[in-house]
C-alpha cells in the first residue's frame, strides 16, 4: 500500500512532464490504474459493480460507461485496502508528507516551474488554467493531480498527526491544508474534526448522520446566506455573481433543474437532458444521471462500513466534500479516500 499511495502521489509530477508529446502524455494517463489490482477481489462487490452497470446502460448513460469505470474497480478491490494499518502505512510515509508540503510551499512563493505551467497551459488536464490560479494567487498542487488531490493529502496526514498526538507535526498539516486551498475539503476537514472531537460521547452512526446534517446546513447557507452577508452584486450579463465561482456553480444547478423533469428524479437520464460529466455536486450529479433510485442503489455499496473514530472522520469529508465537486471521477482522490476508510486503525 505505501508503494501505490506513492505512485499516486508522484504520478502526476512525471506525467506533467511529458506535455510536449500529447500522445504519449495520454497513452500513460490510464497507467494509475493498475494500482488497484489484487488477487482480493470481492464477489459480493463484483455482482453490486454489475447491477450498476446495468443501472447505467438502462439510465441512458452509456457514454459515461468508463466514467464511472475508476469507483467500479476500487468496489471490486475493497477487500485489498482492509489488509493494511492505516497508522503503519502513514507512518512510513511521512518523509513523503514533508517533501511534498515543501514541494508546495515553493510552488506558492516562487510559482509553478516551467513545465508545470506548459502543461497547464497545453489543456492536457481535466481542468483549465483558472483553477490553479486565483487573482494571480498561486493555488499550488504540489506532485499531485490536481489541487483537491492535494488537499485532502493533507487532511490525511493531519488525521495521523492527530492520534497520534504529534502536535507540531499536527499544526504543519492544518497549516498546509489552508495553503492548497480545497475550499471544500478545507470545510469538510473541520466538520469532521469538530465530530470526533466535540461528539466523541455519540455512537459512531450519530457521529456520522450529525456530521452529514452539518455539512449540509453549512452547504444551504453558503448558498442563501453567504451572498446577503457580503452583499456582493450580480452581473445580469454574465450570470455570475462577481464573489466567486460557488455562485456560478449555482446557477449551472438551477438550470439542469430547470432542464429536467421529475421521470429524471425518478429513472435517471434516460431523455439524455443531460450529459455532461460533472456537476461539481455528486448528489445532484448522481440523482440526474441514475435517478433517484439509482442515487441510492450506489450510496448502498458503503452501508458496510465497520463505523469507528477513523471511518467516521473520512467517510465525514467524502459526505462533506460531494457537495462540492463529483469526487468519485477523481482516482487520485478515490483511492486514497478508500484507503483511509477501510483500512485497520
Amino acid at each position: 500500500m505505501k508503494a501505490r499511495l506513492l505512485i499516486l502521489s508522484l504520478f502526476s509530477f512525471v506525467k506533467r512532464i511529458l506535455y510536449f508529446s500529447p500522445q504519449l502524455y495520454n497513452i500513460i494517463v490510464f497507467l494509475p490504474l493498475l494500482t488497484v489490482f489484487n488477487s482480493e477481489a470481492s464477489k459480493k462487490s463484483l455482482r453490486f459493480v454489475l447491477i450498476f452497470f446495468l443501472i447505467i446502460i438502462a439510465t441512458g448513460n452509456i457514454s459515461l460507461f468508463f466514467s464511472f469505470l475508476p469507483i467500479c474497480m476500487l468496489f471490486i478491490y475493497k477487500p485489498s485496502f482492509e489488509n493494511y494499518s492505516f497508522e503503519a502505512t502513514l507512518k512510513k510515509l511521512i518523509y513523503l508528507y514533508v517533501a511534498l508540503s515543501l514541494y508546495g510551499i515553493y510552488q506558492l512563493f516562487f510559482g509553478f516551474t516551467s513545465f508545470e505551467n506548459s502543461w497547464i497551459n497545453s489543456g492536457l488536464g481535466m481542468i483549465g488554467s483558472e483553477n490553479f490560479n486565483i487573482e494571480k494567487s498561486i493555488r499550488p498542487f504540489s506532485t499531485f493531480a490536481g489541487v483537491p488531490e492535494f488537499t485532502f493529502f493533507c487532511a490525511l496526514f493531519a488525521y495521523y498527526f492527530y492520534i497520534k498526538k504529534k502536535k507540531t507535526l499536527l499544526l504543519t498539516s492544518i497549516i498546509m491544508l489552508m495553503i492548497s486551498g480545497s475550499r471544500g475539503i478545507i470545510a469538510s476537514t473541520i466538520i469532521a474534526f469538530t465530530v470526533i472531537y466535540f461528539l466523541k460521547n455519540n455512537s459512531y452512526k450519530k457521529m456520522l448522520i450529525k456530521g452529514f446534517l452539518l455539512s449540509l446546513i453549512i452547504f444551504i447557507g453558503l448558498i442563501f446566506i453567504y451572498p446577503l452577508i457580503f452583499q456582493f452584486s450580480y452581473d445580469s450579463s454574465s450570470r455570475v455573481l462577481v464573489y466567486g465561482t460557488f455562485n456560478g456553480r449555482i446557477f449551472n444547478w438551477i438550470e439542469l433543474l430547470d432542464k429536467s423533469s421529475y421521470l429524471n428524479f425518478l429513472f435517471g437520464n434516460i431523455n439524455s437532458t443531460y450529459t455532461e460529466l460533472t456537476t461539481d455536486n455528486l448528489y445532484l450529479n448522481l440523482i440526474l444521471k441514475l435517478g433517484i433510485f439509482g442515487f441510492i442503489y450506489f450510496y448502498s455499496f458503503f452501508l458496510n462500513i465497520k463505523l469507528n473514530e477513523k471511518s467516521v472522520y473520512f467517510f465525514t469529508i467524502f459526505l462533506g466534500y460531494s457537495f462540492y465537486a463529483d469526487v468519485i471521477f477523481s482516482y487520485y482522490m478515490m483511492f486514497p479516500f478508500f484507503f483511509a476508510i477501510y483500512s485497520k486503525k
